[in-house]
């Protein structure tokens, strides 16, 4: 098994793993707000196609769900502590805080999560299928059977949380933390991290490698190249979330 490695370089926010998404539009967190104020009922649009434009703008290449538009959507940029249980939002990709949210059963496959605020919002059932992560931490919150295979993540930190029979199959993580972590019966299958090689390759800038700090890891299918080992049950070495500690 290759040991765990986590280097750090110049800053960047290139991500480069397996499903990274170069050309995505990324809204302003401005755009998302006047998207949502834009498809008021008192608004004056010319053509329902000028509307269904205006709301689609918060998702990957403005395409809407196949179900339509959950209108509880009309929450964005701050949606903390809504219950949002089963929100149906996959692609979304503008800038939004969740934070204490109930998203249980949430689907936010092939979403575009840029920097976004999920601490202690429960997650239970969440699907992240093939979705994008960059600097996104999870904090002090369930994540049970969240699904995240295919996903590709860069500074991607999950602290004091619960990802019981979570599913990592496939993903990219190209740079991730977990600590203080509960992975007992989750699936790393075929998932895999940057070589040394690829990490030079790149110009290596930035961050890579996968590091577990004091997390259980009881029954977990392992990864291609970072494990996780039983090592990761200790407590020595570096915690990656103290520099990012949710309180």
């Amino acid at each position: 098994m290759l040991a765990v490695v986590f280097l750090f370089g110049c800053s960047s926010s290139s991500n480069s793993g397996v499903g990274a998404t170069t050309t995505t539009k990324r809204p302003t967190t401005t755009d998302s707000t006047i998207t949502m104020a834009s498809i008021a009922p008192t608004t004056i649009i010319t053509t329902t196609t000028v509307a269904r434009a205006s709301e689609c703008a918060i998702f990957v290449d403005d395409v809407c769900p196949a179900g339509g538009l959950d209108p509880r959507l009309a929450c964005i940029p701050n949606c903390d502590g809504l219950d949002l249980s089963g929100l149906v939002a996959p692609g979304l990709s503008t800038w939004v805080s969740f934070e204490g949210a109930d998203l249980t059963g949430a689907d936010f496959s092939g979403a575009f999560l840029d920097g976004w605020t999920m601490r202690r919002a429960d997650l239970t059932g969440a699907r992240f299928v093939g979705a994008d992560l960059l600097n996104v931490t999870f904090g002090r919150q369930t994540m049970v059977r969240a699904n995240f295979s295919a996903t590709s993540m860069y500074q991607t930190l999950f602290c004091g949380v619960d990802l019981t029979e979570a599913v990592f199959d496939e993903a990219m993580l190209e740079s991730a933390g977990f600590a203080s972590t509960v992975l007992d019966g989750a699936s790393f299958a075929g998932a895999r991290t940057l070589t040394e090689e690829e990490y030079l390759a790149n110009g290596a800038s930035g961050t890579f490698g996968v590091l577990f700090y004091g997390t259980s890891v009881d029954g977990v299918a392992p990864s291609v190249n970072f494990g996780p080992t039983p090592e990761a049950e200790s407590t020595s070495g570096e915690n990656p979330c103290t520099l990012d500690s949710p309180e």
